[in-house]
This record gives C-alpha cells, sequence and structure tokens, in this order.
C-alpha cells in the first residue's frame, strides 16, 4: 500500500479517525491552565509520557482529584525500565492490542 502524497497515512487515520487533539506546553502557566480546565470538564485523562513527567510538571493523581474528583486516570507506558536504558515497547505493545499475540486456549506463551 502506497500513501498519498501530502494526506495522512491509513494507518494515521485508522487508529485516529473520531479522535479529537491539542498540543499543549506543560511548561507554560497557560498551559497548565489549560490541562487544569480540560481535567475538570472530562471523565477521563488518557496519557504516555515518559515514567514521571507529568509528577514534575505538578500533575499527580492527587492533583487530578482535587481538580475533578470523579475523573478516570489511565497511564499507558510505552517505556519499560531495564537493567542499563529505558527501553521502547511500544511495537509489542501494539501487536498484543492487535490481537497477535493470542495464544490458543491451553498453550502458553513463549518467553524470549
Amino acid at each position: 500500500m502506497q500513501d498519498v502524497k501530502g494526506a495522512d497515512s491509513l494507518y494515521y487515520t485508522m487508529l485516529n479517525s473520531n479522535k479529537r487533539s491539542i498540543t499543549v506546553n506543560l511548561k507554560s502557566p497557560k498551559g497548565k491552565a489549560v490541562i487544569e480546565e480540560l481535567v475538570r470538564r472530562s471523565d477521563i485523562v488518557i496519557e504516555n509520557f515518559g515514567p514521571g513527567v507529568l509528577d514534575r510538571q505538578g500533575f499527580t493523581w492527587e492533583r487530578f482529584q482535587e481538580l475533578n474528583p470523579r475523573i478516570i486516570y489511565a497511564s499507558i507506558k510505552g517505556l519499560v525500565r531495564g537493567r542499563t536504558r529505558i527501553a521502547k515497547r511500544m511495537r509489542t505493545s501494539r501487536s498484543a492490542w492487535a490481537g497477535r499475540r493470542a495464544r490458543p486456549a491451553g498453550r502458553t506463551a513463549r518467553r524470549r
């Protein structure tokens, strides 16, 4: 399959259809105010920043609870801390989400 020049890829379009997104500078007061307002008005926050990024910006679970006591917070990490470095793991996660890691009943996954 070849993408159309100047258009989003089919893969990107399939994964992101009906999603809305914004770009916010978490280090600026204006950006933090935007996030706080979104948390107050939202039901769910899903983020995939590296470990500790939101905490360092002051957006801890406790802060989200202050802003909206009903908020559901999901942190989906694409990074795993290893012995010597942080390894990107999104490829494995995407495969699992797509069902490629499914095993027939009674069979167990082999460790690599």
